[in-house]
């Protein structure tokens, strides 16, 4: 008995002893490659903690900006066993798209575990799949009119209707607008009438659910948008990875049944839906082409998300940041007088 329990703490021993080595050798590996600087982190998860805090607290919202004025431009995070290097100048960021060795996307983890496998999306897609979706995308969209007359047809009533609401609301001295909602739906409007035909009342309380669900999204992700790539992360069921499938689920029922009443809506010919809408061109191209990995209704539902957030997200919240609408105000009184609304 002394035996076996002398022979099981050697083992014991011998294994510590090689997880130890091994963690030296990695170690001072690391020290020669001569990387970039970063904040200290913990043995095995790195500075994986940091993600976990409480999404829109200050730590969270500045963590990456806060690191860039302490370790410079461009610093180092380790995040389990993966080392991610964080790039915060315009010209490093430029460069490094343009070098043939970071051309690559990681997969679209979170999307494929809420969506299907079939899930990449165009902004998550790398290579020849990126092409392609790029190409498709770019194609509709001219010939839809975006950056046309059509499209500022398009903005211009949408402006009109928001600006009606903001009149009707202003009229009742108890109601205090949420114009980060009302902004929100404005600009997910637009985006609706180009991806589904779509429009929208600013008190239809399922859009509104979904609009909070997009914000919620947003804010969630945060700095931790190694979630949506990481596939232990993001199932895990706390944190980050629990709010982002959450999100996702809700976005897919909302997506599915949209493409659903605009596959009924328009059961006729592929040419005559393609020309309307994106989801018309792109069932157009699944019935013309049949179904594969690039062109099937897991994709779709994942292209109109990232639509969605590419559309919406960064045009509201410049339209509500008190800078930009003092300093656009000041411009639009200076050339217009405040009597029109602008023109292409």
């Amino acid at each position: 008995m002394f035996i076996i329990q002398q022979s099981v703490f050697t083992a014991v021993i011998c294994v510590l002893c090689s997880v130890l080595l091994i963690i030296l050798l990695k170690w001072t590996r690391v020290k020669k490659l001569k990387l970039p600087p970063g904040p200290k982190g913990w043995p095995f998860i790195g500075n994986l903690p940091v993600l976990f805090q409480d999404p829109g607290t200050t730590n969270d919202e500045y963590y990456y900006t806060r690191c860039a004025r302490q370790y410079g431009d461009i610093y180092k995070l380790k995040l389990g066993s993966k080392m991610m290097y964080v790039l915060c100048k315009f010209d490093y960021i430029r460069e490094a798209f343009n070098h043939s060795y970071i051309q690559g996307r990681p997969p679209a983890v979170a999307y494929q575990i809420a969506f299907g496998p079939e899930a990449k999306g165009i902004i998550l897609a790398s290579g020849s799949e990126w092409k392609v979706m790029k190409q498709f995308a770019v194609g509709v969209f001219r010939e839809l009119g975006v950056g046309k007359g059509v499209f500022e047809t398009r903005i211009r009533a949408e402006t009109e209707r928001l600006m009606l609401k903001l009149d009707s609301i202003g009229g009742s001295s108890s109601i205090c607008p949420n114009l980060m909602e009302l902004f929100y739906i404005a600009v997910s409007n637009i985006t609706c009438g180009i991806t589904f035909g779509t429009q929208f009342d600013y008190d239809d309380s399922r859009f509104k659910a979904i609009v909070n669900v997009m914000q919620t999204y947003s804010h969630s992700i945060g700095p931790s948008a190694i979630f949506l790539t990481s596939r232990l992360l993001c199932g895990l069921p706390f944190g980050p990875g629990k709010a982002t499938r959450g999100c996702l689920s809700k976005f897919k029922e909302f997506l599915e049944l949209e493409i659903e009443k605009h596959d009924s809506k328009n059961a006729c010919s592929a040419e005559k839906s393609s020309s309307t809408t994106f989801v018309g061109a792109f069932l157009g191209e699944i019935l013309n082409k049949g179904a594969d990995e690039n062109f099937n209704k897991v994709n779709l539902i994942t292209c109109c998300l990232e639509l969605f957030f590419a559309g919406t997200e960064t045009t509201s919240i410049t339209c509500t940041s008190p800078f930009c609408v003092s300093l656009l105000t000041q411009k639009f009184e200076m050339r217009l007088g405040g009597k029109s609304m602008l023109s292409l």
